[in-house]
C-alpha cells in the first residue's frame, strides 16, 4: 500500500515536470514569434520639394502669381503613406511630420498635395506629388517627393479689335474630365484650371457672339493643354477676312498656334433693310412686324419681376423715334420718346425706372434698355386685376420713315393686404423683460409707411411713434425696424418694454403699402406687478413649489390656476410679497402649465416634472459571477450580459483578491460577502449581505472538532452600494448617475446578528444620498439613515425618508449603502467546521435585501 502511494506520487511530480517544460518551451516559442514580429521593421527619412516652374509663362515662378502665393512652402503640403491595405499615415502638414518613422518591411507609396483636386474651376490650382518606396528591415530608406502643378492652367485675353466688334461675348470650355462645360463670361478676367494629362489633354471652346449690330454667332475651336502649363487665348478678329475670328495660343509670349474659324457671309445685313426690329423674349416681341394687338402674359403678382431679358432695337436707316407708352386701364400711365430726351427727363427715368439706357439714341443703329424696373412699378388694384398694356413704336430716319409698333398686355392680380404674425400678445412682468417682441409683416408691395399707437385701458394715447422707411430708423426709443429677405419687423426691445407700467394696454400697429392699402393690427399688452421666483430646482416628480412675488408687496390678489382649479386658499406668506404653495399630486415627467393672477393680470408658467426614475436590478434577481477556484466564487450582482442591470456593487473584488490569495483553494481565504440567495421576499432571489473573515493566513480550526486553533487575518462588513467599486464605499463612493429627486426609499429585509463574547446584538446600517455633482464639486441635497438591529426570520418592509437640505441644485446622482453589521470581532463568527474545510466560511451578521423601491411624493 505505501510502494503504490509512493508510485503515484511520483508520477504526480513526472507529470508536473513535464507540464512545467512544456509551458516553458512554448513560452519561448511564443517570445521568439512575438520578437520577431516587433524587430522586423525598418525607417522611413521623408523630406520633400516644390516645383514652381509653368510652362508658358515668361516669369516662370509660380509664386509670381496671386492665387499660387504659397504653394512654394512644402511645410503647407499634405502628406499620406498608404498601402495596398489603405492609409498607413496622414499629416495635414509636412512640418508637422516626424523627421523618420518607423514602418513594418514592406512596399509603399507615399503622396504630397495642396489645393483641391477639380476637373475644371475658376482660381482653383492643384499641387501633388507621389513616390513609391520599400521599406528593409533594420535599414533607413531615404524618400524625397517633388510637388508640382498637376493642372493646366489657361487665362483669356481680347483685342481691342475684337471689342470693337462684339458687344458680347460668351465662351465655354471643355474636355474629357469634365461632365458640364466651365463657362467664361464678359467681363470674366479669372484665370482658370483644367485636369489635364502630361501628354496633352484636348480643350474644345465654345464661343457665342453678339455683334454691334445685335447678331448672333457661334463657332467651336479646340486645342490642347498640359500639365505645369500656362496657356494664354488672344481672341481677336481674323486678318484674313472682316467675318472672321482667329485664337491665338501663347506660350512663353510666342504664339504657338493660331485656329481660324470663319463666320461666313454675315445674314445680319438682311435685318439692316426695311423697318426696325424690335425684339423682346419675355414679351413675344421678335422683328419687323407691326402689332394691333398685343401679346398677352398670363396674369402675375405686382413687385415681383427679376431677371426680366433686355428689349432690342435694330435700325437700318438709324434710330428717329423711339416712344414708349404706358396704359392701365386705358388710361395713360407714361409716354416718352426715348430718342428725344433731354437730359433731366433721362436722369428722371433712370431713377424711376432703371432702364440702362445708352448716352445717345438717335441716329444709332440698335441700342436696349431693361423693363424690370418699369415692370415692378405697375401697381395692382385691390379686390380686382389691373391690367396695363405697354407699347414701343420705333421709327428710323430714312425719307420714308418705316414705323415698327410692339404691344404687350400685362396682367397684375389683385392686391394682397400686408399680413402680420408672430406676436398676438405682449405679456410679462414690469421691469423684467429681457427678451424682445417682434411682430412679423409679410408684404407682397413694398410697405409706404407704418406707425404705431400705445392706448391704456380707458382708450387714452400713451404712445406714439412712426418708421422711416428709407433709414430703417423709428422715432421711439426701444422699438426698432428691421428688412429681411421675405419680410419686416417691428422689434419691441426690453429697453420700451421695461418703461411700460403695470396694467392692460393695447397696441396699434398701422401699414400702409404702395398701392395705398392700409391694415391695422390690434394687439393686448398685459404687464404684470407679480413674478414667478419659481425655477427648475422647484421642480420634483409628483409635486412643484409654486412661488410668487408681489412688486407692490400686496399679496391679498395672488392666485394660482392649475386646470380649472383656482387655487387661493393655502398660500404661505413668506414676506416680502412672496408667496408660495405646494403643488402635489401631478404626474412625473410630464408638462405642467400654472397661471399666476395679480390684479386680474395673468402670467403663464410652464414646467415639466421630473420622471420617476427607479433602480437597476431592484429585485436582485441577476446576479453573475467568476470562479478561480473549484471551491469559491467571486460573485456580482449584475447580468454579464445586460448592461442595463447593471449599478449596484460590492466589497466582493477586495475580500476575493487579498495579494496571493488566488492561488488558494479556500472559500474562507477567499470570501464574497454578498452572494445571491433564494430565500427571497418576491421573484426568484435576493441579495445576502453578510460580514466575513478573509484573507491570506486565515485558517481553519485546528486538530479537534470544537477546539479553536485557527486564525481570521481580516474580517469586513459585507456591503452592497449603488455605485462604482470601491474598497471603502462608507467614505470612498463614487455614486450612481441619477437624475430625479425621491421623497422616500422602501426596501425588505431581514436580519440574523452576530453575537459572542465581546457583542451581544448587531446593528445593521442603510444609507440614501442624494448629491449634486459638477467636476470637483460635491453638494449634498438630501439624505436618509437607518441603524438597527434584532433577528428577524422573515421579510419586513423599511421605509427611510429623505430629508432634503438644498434647493438650489438638480439632482446629478445617488448613492445607496447596505452594510450587514458593525462589528467584526473574530469571536462572534461561525467557525467553518472542521470536515469541510474548503468551502467552510467565516461569517458574522447576515443581512436579506429585496425589494429596493424609490418611492415619489
Amino acid at each position: 500500500m505505501e510502494n503504490k502511494l509512493f508510485f503515484c506520487a511520483n508520477k504526480a511530480f513526472m507529470l508536473s515536470r513535464l507540464l512545467c517544460f512544456c509551458c516553458l518551451f512554448l513560452g519561448l516559442y511564443s517570445c521568439q514569434e512575438e520578437d520577431s514580429t516587433i524587430l522586423n521593421t525598418g525607417k522611413l527619412s521623408f523630406q520633400m520639394g516644390v516645383d514652381t516652374t509653368l510652362v508658358g509663362s515668361s516669369s516662370t515662378r509660380a509664386s509670381n502669381i496671386l492665387e499660387l502665393s504659397g504653394f512654394d512652402d512644402p511645410d503647407s503640403y499634405k502628406v499620406v503613406i498608404s498601402q495596398d491595405s489603405g492609409v498607413v499615415a496622414e499629416y495635414a502638414r509636412f512640418d508637422k511630420m516626424p523627421a523618420e518613422i518607423e514602418l513594418e518591411a514592406g512596399a509603399y507609396s507615399v503622396e504630397v498635395s495642396k489645393g483641391t483636386k477639380t476637373a475644371a474651376a475658376f482660381n482653383s490650382p492643384y499641387f501633388y506629388g507621389k513616390q513609391d518606396f520599400t521599406i528593409v528591415k533594420d535599414m533607413t530608406t531615404p524618400v524625397e517627393v517633388t510637388a508640382a502643378m498637376e493642372n493646366s492652367r489657361v487665362t483669356v485675353d481680347f483685342s481691342d479689335d475684337f471689342v470693337a466688334t462684339y458687344k458680347d461675348y460668351t465662351l465655354s470650355f471643355m474636355t474629357n474630365k469634365m461632365t458640364l462645360p466651365l463657362v467664361y463670361e464678359k467681363g470674366e478676367y479669372r484665370p482658370m484650371y483644367f485636369q489635364a494629362d502630361a501628354s496633352g489633354t484636348k480643350l474644345t471652346i465654345g464661343m457665342e457672339l453678339v455683334n454691334v449690330y445685335g447678331k448672333d454667332v457661334q463657332y467651336t475651336a479646340t486645342t490642347t493643354i498640359k500639365q505645369k502649363q500656362w496657356t494664354k487665348l488672344t481672341v481677336r478678329t481674323d486678318e484674313k477676312g472682316l467675318n472672321g475670328v482667329a485664337i491665338d495660343v501663347v506660350l512663353n509670349d510666342e504664339t504657338k498656334e493660331t485656329v481660324y474659324v470663319n463666320i461666313g457671309i454675315p445674314d445680319f445685313m438682311e435685318q439692316l433693310k426695311g423697318a426696325p426690329s424690335i425684339s423682346s423674349s419675355f414679351f413675344n416681341w421678335d422683328g419687323k412686324e407691326t402689332m394691333t394687338e398685343p401679346t398677352i402674359l398670363d396674369p402675375m403678382d405686382a413687385n415681383t419681376f427679376t431677371n426680366i431679358p433686355n428689349i432690342s432695337v435694330l435700325a437700318g436707316g438709324k434710330v428717329d423715334k423711339a416712344i414708349l407708352s404706358v396704359t392701365k386701364d386705358g388710361e395713360s400711365v407714361l409716354n416718352v420718346d426715348f430718342a428725344n430726351l433731354e437730359e433731366e427727363k433721362k436722369a428722371e427715368l433712370e431713377s424711376l425706372y432703371a432702364f440702362g439706357l445708352p448716352e445717345t439714341i438717335k441716329g444709332q443703329m440698335s441700342f436696349d434698355f431693361n423693363p424690370t424696373g418699369l415692370l415692378n412699378s405697375l401697381m395692382p388694384k385691390k379686390d380686382v386685376n389691373a391690367e396695363y398694356v405697354i407699347s414701343l413704336s420705333v421709327s428710323d430716319a430714312l425719307p420714308e420713315s418705316n414705323t415698327t409698333t410692339k404691344l404687350v398686355k400685362i396682367v397684375l392680380k389683385e392686391a394682397q393686404d400686408p399680413s402680420f404674425s408672430g406676436l398676438d400678445l405682449i405679456d410679462g412682468t414690469y421691469q423684467k423683460f429681457t427678451e424682445q417682441k417682434s411682430l412679423r409683416i409679410v408684404h407682397t408691395l413694398d410697405l409706404a409707411s407704418c406707425s404705431f399707437v400705445l392706448t391704456n385701458s380707458s382708450d387714452e394715447i400713451i404712445n406714439t411713434g412712426e418708421v422711416d422707411l428709407v433709414t430703417g430708423k423709428t422715432t421711439v426709443e426701444g422699438i426698432d425696424w428691421r428688412k429681411t429677405e421675405d419680410a419686416y419687423y417691428l422689434d419691441f426691445t426690453p429697453t420700451w418694454l421695461n418703461t411700460l407700467q403695470s396694467g392692460k394696454f393695447t397696441l396699434f400697429v398701422t401699414v400702409e403699402d404702395i398701392a395705398s392699402i392700409k391694415v391695422v393690427e390690434k394687439i393686448p399688452v398685459s404687464i404684470a406687478s407679480v413674478e414667478w421666483l419659481t425655477t427648475e430646482n422647484d421642480v420634483f416628480a409628483k409635486h412643484i413649489i409654486l412661488r410668487a412675488k408681489a412688486l407692490d408687496n400686496d399679496i391679498s390678489d395672488i392666485k394660482f390656476i392649475y386646470g380649472d382649479k383656482e387655487i387661493t386658499e393655502g398660500l404661505q406668506n413668506e414676506g416680502d410679497g412672496v408667496v408660495s404653495y405646494v403643488l402635489s399630486g401631478l404626474r412625473s415627467g410630464e408638462p405642467q402649465k400654472v397661471i399666476l393672477e395679480h390684479n386680474g393680470i395673468q402670467i403663464k408658467g410652464s414646467w415639466t416634472t421630473e420622471k420617476e426614475q427607479q433602480l437597476p436590478n431592484s429585485g436582485f434577481e441577476f446576479w453573475c459571477y467568476e470562479q478561480p477556484q473549484s471551491n469559491w466564487k467571486r460573485w456580482f450582482p449584475w447580468d454579464s450580459n445586460n448592461v442595463n442591470t447593471r449599478g449596484w456593487n460590492t466589497l466582493n473584488q477586495k475580500t476575493t483578491s487579498d495579494e496571493n490569495v488566488t492561488a488558494s483553494n479556500f472559500a474562507y481565504v477567499n470570501n464574497s460577502g454578498t452572494i445571491e440567495t433564494n430565500d427571497k421576499k418576491d421573484g426568484e432571489k435576493a441579495a445576502l449581505i453578510r460580514t466575513i473573515g478573509w484573507g491570506e493566513g486565515t485558517t481553519a480550526p485546528g486538530k479537534f472538532i470544537g477546539t479553536w486553533d485557527g486564525n481570521i487575518k481580516k474580517a469586513d462588513s459585507g456591503y452592497l452600494y449603488l455605485g462604482g467599486e470601491s474598497d471603502n464605499p462608507e467614505t470612498e463612493y463614487s455614486p450612481y448617475p441619477f437624475q430625479s429627486r425621491p421623497a422616500a426609499l422602501n426596501f425588505y429585509r431581514k436580519y440574523l446578528p452576530a453575537s459572542g463574547k465581546k457583542v451581544s446584538n448587531d446593528n445593521y446600517e442603510v444609507w440614501i444620498k442624494v448629491e449634486y455633482r459638477n467636476g470637483n464639486q460635491v453638494i449634498l441635497l438630501g439624505e436618509g439613515y437607518l441603524k438597527e438591529g434584532g433577528k428577524t426570520t422573515s421579510y419586513e418592509l423599511k421605509t427611510i425618508p429623505i430629508t432634503y437640505i438644498n434647493s438650489s441644485y438638480k439632482a446629478t446622482h445617488l448613492y445607496i449603502l447596505f452594510k450587514s453589521g458593525v462589528e467584526t470581532e473574530y469571536d462572534y463568527m461561525i467557525v467553518p467546521p472542521y470536515n469541510d474545510l474548503s468551502t467552510g466560511e467565516y461569517i458574522g451578521s447576515q443581512l436579506y435585501i429585496d425589494d429596493v423601491e424609490l418611492i415619489y411624493d
